[in-house]
């Protein structure tokens, strides 16, 4: 869709990357990114990502806007993804390490995120990282919200992580969404009742 708009904002410029598009009074398009801002809003009830060492799995729009907004707030990210191009075009886009997927246990982390698609859809059953690279202490964050417990928090889980699902992200990057597009602050409860809802409702 960037290519259809006339302004977009900076972050989301620089992650190629938009979900919130805002037709301006004049008629003009803008448009944004909100997932960034779904990370940090989810891992601040954690803990602070400032000198935290967080690790990002993806390349994608996604997993830029989340690696973007964590570098924006002091953290050190890397982020790896199974093509090592794409991973060093992407940190250079928003100014990260990086490395790849298959040397994950390599890298320290306080923080993970799992920026990709494995673990939904076709690949539900899947995981992106080995259970054995988990490590006891730190937080997790999976992007994937269908299904909400996924196979790689479930292992999280397991070895004593402290874990984020997808439906907290996704909520928190809509909230941002509904304020942008309305200017008026969002109905946060009724927005996390409805989610919980819906995702109950889903799982039978």
């Amino acid at each position: 869709i960037v290519a259809h708009l006339q302004e977009v904002e900076e972050s989301a410029a620089v992650c190629g990357s938009v979900n919130t598009v805002v037709a301006q009074p004049d008629g003009t398009l803008r448009g944004s990114t909100t997932d960034g801002t779904g990370v940090i809003a989810s891992l601040r009830k954690r803990l602070d990502v400032k000198g935290r060492a967080v690790v990002v799995l993806g390349a994608g729009g996604a997993a830029r806007s989340g690696a973007l907004s964590l570098t924006k707030r002091g953290a050190a990210v890397t982020l790896l993804a199974r093509d090592a191009k794409q991973a060093a075009a992407a940190a250079r886009a928003v100014g990260c390490r990086h490395g790849s997927m298959a040397d994950a246990g390599a890298h320290p982390w306080d923080v993970l995120v799992n920026a990709t698609p494995v673990g939904s859809g076709a690949l539900a059953e899947e995981t992106p990282l080995p259970a054995a690279l988990h490590r006891p202490g730190t937080v997790v964050l999976d992007m994937v919200y269908d299904p909400l417990e996924t196979r790689f928090l479930r292992e999280a889980q397991e070895a004593g992580c402290t874990i984020v699902d997808g439906l907290e992200m996704l909520l928190a990057q809509a909230v941002a969404q509904f304020e942008t597009w309305t200017g008026v602050e969002a109905p946060v409860e009724v927005m996390r009742q409805t989610a919980a809802f819906l995702a109950q409702a889903q799982a039978r």
